[in-house]
């Protein structure tokens, strides 16, 4: 196909995506010479454009006027279906395929994977159109900060399960294995949430209990159950995740006091700690102080930043550190 054609399709796309109740061949031939960036072309180059891009797959035309009148011309279907695919949409769905696949229930990935195809003609035509133009899905990813660690593997049926009682909003019975455990248990949970943390996808649940974290590759078996999820009153998925409770608590809220020098500060100023974070500069140093909940992530974090921090306050996060790096230290020696 050459550039010229395919210029003008994509122009009689954008045209047919703002009339759903469809155009005739003499109203899109007066739109397209009235827009003045395609070629001068004739009624009969439009009907052959319309004709082809009927019979190619790469988009659906319908009718959507009487019989009795003249032919009208119209994207079938509406949004990312499968007439109305423009190169944005096209785009987004190939981009929340790589990338958001894992937030989705499967039935919403099966979906998006029927479209997929269409999604790949459509970009392969903007490529013909803007030669030498790199399609946006080749120059842009998601990529974890840190080592990335290879995906854990999880038992057939889980994940298919497990998301089927999220959208639910049922309980499951499922036998699950503690790190260290002699034997898995089974006990039955409400599942209210889902949060994946790469390369691990987990899932937020409650027994009788404040709700915590299920690792999905630790579940062994999974049933879901016809008894409703018991939510606890006002849960909110967001507030839970900001209190830190998604994370192993070492301790209470406290103020964090440390030492670093500018350019971690600098670090620290674009992407806080926390809210309230407060920076003091003392010439190649800095003083950063903040009000946080005591996890081990925290800890983890601090303790990987060796020599670049130095943990004023409090005192038991000091302590935990300087113990941690003399242990670290012995067993390297």
């Amino acid at each position: 196909m050459s550039a010229e054609k395919t210029l003008r399709w994509l122009h009689l796309i954008d045209l047919m995506q703002g009339h759903p109740a469809g155009l005739t061949v003499a109203q899109l031939h007066s739109r397209l010479k009235r827009d003045g960036t395609v070629r001068a072309c004739t009624r009969r180059t439009v009907e052959r454009d319309l004709d082809e891009m009927g019979r190619s797959g790469v988009i659906g035309l319908h009718n959507p006027g009487p019989a009795d009148e003249p032919t009208r011309w119209a994207l079938r279907g509406a949004g990312l279906g499968a007439g109305a695919l423009s190169p944005q949409g096209a785009s987004t769905l190939k981009m929340a395929l790589r990338h958001l696949a894992q937030l989705l229930p499967p039935s919403a990935v099966a979906s998006l994977r029927q479209q997929e195809q269409q999604a790949d003609k459509v970009l392969r035509l903007q490529e013909l159109a803007n030669p030498g133009v790199r399609p946006w899905t080749d120059k842009a990813r998601l990529v974890p900060s840190g080592h990335p660690l290879l995906p854990p593997r999880i038992a057939d049926g889980v994940l298919e399960s497990a998301y089927e009682a999220l959208a639910s909003e049922r309980r499951i019975r499922a036998t699950y294995r503690k790190p260290g455990a002699a034997r898995p248990s089974t006990r039955v949970y409400s599942v209210l949430g889902l949060v994946v943390r790469p390369p691990k996808i987990q899932l937020v649940v409650r027994t009788s209990r404040d709700p915590f974290i299920l690792n999905l590759h630790r579940i062994g078996e999974i049933e879901v159950l016809d008894e409703r999820a018991d939510w606890p009153p006002g849960f909110d998925l967001d507030a839970w995740l900001a209190s830190g409770e998604v994370d192993t608590l070492v301790g209470d809220a406290a103020e964090i006091v440390l030492e670093t020098g500018i350019a971690m500060a600098d670090h620290w100023r674009e992407t806080p700690l926390g809210p309230g974070q407060r920076i003091a500069i003392d010439g190649d140093r800095a003083v950063v102080s903040v009000r946080l909940r005591l996890t081990g992530a925290l800890r983890g974090y601090l303790l990987g930043l060796g020599r670049q921090v130095r943990v004023l306050a409090p005192e038991g996060l000091r302590d935990w550190i300087r113990a941690e790096a003399e242990a670290v230290a012995g067993r390297s020696g």
